[in-house]
């Protein structure tokens, strides 16, 4: 995951403009609350534990364990790094994509096959194997044209989400923050 850009829409919030690995699969029924249940709970865990990976713990300057929390920190990098990488070994992740992203829509060049409703998979983190899952049917405007983009360039296709709950949306949001907060900061990094 190299490029990523932000920028802050009114209607949506922030907006993760980059490249993602993302597989769009086509679904033959509609999704069931059942379904919905089980993918807004593991979206849940998903998004709390990227949440935790990047949350510094807070303690004072002078707190005698904080060495210690940070070397215990970096070892348990060091262990998901290298978990993440035996997994990709045996299931790897699908191509990189452009997309954007808000908490409400997904929009990536097209097209895709023709459905009512597709299931995503989103990996938003390089050294989390797990994807988040999202449902999503066609925008009302599906396609959209675009003057900047290169002649032959495919249409960009806008994906709604579906059944996301509440819980899962704040999560996405606070992941559309912090990559905001990255990218801010390698800005006034850069001279």
């Amino acid at each position: 995951m190299t490029e990523r850009h932000h920028e802050e829409d009114h209607n949506d919030g922030l907006r993760f403009h980059g490249l993602l690995p993302v597989a769009v699969t086509p679904l033959a029924d509609a999704p069931t609350d059942a379904l919905l249940a089980v993918l807004n709970g593991s979206n849940e865990a998903l998004l709390a534990g990227l949440r935790t990976l990047h949350e510094k713990p807070e303690t004072e300057d002078n707190d005698q364990n904080l060495a210690e929390i940070r070397r215990l920190d970096h070892k348990l990098s060091l262990v998901l790094d290298l978990l993440s990488m035996l997994l990709q070994q045996t299931h790897p992740l699908p191509p990189t994509q452009q997309v954007v992203l808000d908490s409400r829509h997904l929009q990536l060049a097209g097209p895709l096959p023709p459905a009512d409703c597709y299931r995503l998979d989103l990996y938003l983190e390089s050294t989390v194997a797990k994807p988040l899952r999202l449902l999503a049917r066609p925008a009302a405007a599906m396609t959209e044209p675009t003057p900047t983009r290169a002649a032959g360039a495919p249409a960009l296709v806008t994906l709604e989400f579906i059944g996301v709950g509440q819980q899962v949306r704040d999560g996405l949001d606070r992941f559309l923050f912090r990559q905001h907060r990255k990218q801010v900061a390698q800005r006034h990094r850069t001279p």
